[in-house]
This record gives C-alpha cells, sequence and structure tokens, in this order.
C-alpha cells in the first residue's frame, strides 16, 4: 500500500514525483503514467483512498489519472473529475474523444468531442462515455443523463431504469 508521496529534484531542477509503500520502496509516478510528465500529485479523499495526479500528455494538454492506494492505474486521460460520491466510491469524470485513443470509435467520438462517464473504484466504467451531460441525484440515489428535454435515470450499477 501507498504511505506517501516525496518529491525528488533532479539536477536540471525537474521535480520528480516518487510513491512510497509502507516498507519503503518507491516508485517513480512517470513509470505507472508511461512517461507522461506529471505537475502535482495527492491524495483524492479524505480516507486515503485514492491519488489524483495531474500530468501532461505528449501533446501537452492537462489531464488527471486517478490511482489506488496500492499505487495502480485506475484511470488516466481524465479532462476533470466532476463529482465523486464517497458512499458508493463512484466518479463523474469529464474525458475528450483524444484522451481516449483508439476506444473513441467505440463511443462514435471525435477527438475534441467531450464525454462524461462514471467510473467505480476499479477504474471500470459503471456508465460508458456519452456527450450527454450526468449528474447525481443524492436523494434518490441515482444517475440522471441527458439535457433540458429529455432525462434517462441510471441506477449505482449502470442500469437503466426509466
Amino acid at each position: 500500500m501507498i504511505a506517501g508521496i516525496i518529491i525528488r529534484e533532479t539536477n536540471e531542477g525537474e521535480g520528480i514525483h516518487y510513491l512510497v509503500t509502507e516498507d519503503g520502496r518507491e516508485f517513480d509516478l512517470r513509470g505507472v503514467l508511461f512517461e507522461d510528465e506529471v505537475t502535482d500529485c495527492d491524495w483524492f479523499d479524505e480516507e486515503e483512498r485514492f491519488l489524483v495526479a495531474s500530468y501532461n500528455d505528449w501533446d501537452g494538454q492537462s489531464n488527471f489519472a486517478i490511482l489506488s492506494l496500492h499505487g495502480e492505474l485506475l484511470r488516466k486521460g481524465i479532462r476533470q473529475i466532476r463529482q465523486y460520491i464517497p458512499e458508493h466510491r463512484l466518479f463523474i469524470i469529464e474525458q475528450t474523444g483524444s484522451s481516449l485513443g483508439e476506444d473513441r470509435f467505440d463511443y462514435q467520438a471525435e477527438e475534441d468531442d467531450v464525454l462524461f462517464a462514471v467510473m467505480n473504484d476499479t477504474g471500470e466504467y459503471v456508465i460508458e462515455p456519452q456527450t450527454e451531460q450526468i449528474y447525481y441525484n443524492e436523494q434518490e440515489s441515482v444517475f440522471g443523463v441527458g439535457s433540458a428535454s429529455e432525462w434517462i435515470i441510471y441506477d449505482l450499477k449502470g442500469q437503466r431504469i426509466s
């Protein structure tokens, strides 16, 4: 498990983020993010179950990655974390078509399309990426997907209920 985050400066003045395990081992976060330039990393939630790393991809775009407390990459290419629902460990995220790579074709997305999705604590999509905004209704514990005139309701497991 990850016990902390440290930053070491190189001779060139670059700050390198390392994840430190409970037994003292260190892992360069760039290796976890496939050599993308990490600009910041911190615990996402009060319980320290998730780490969020901000980084610049090869195209210079700023993105986020969510990692588990074991340092495993759950998902990268996140433009914004719109909402975290801690009691269900679900995230509403915003991505672009380009951040999905070749998978964008599965969602019929262009590179510059903005997509919204719900992912769980293992990085799997509960509600697949789509162009319609996603909102969480805390009182009903459901997700609403749509726009002003048309809404589709999903339960917490991503099953359509209306």
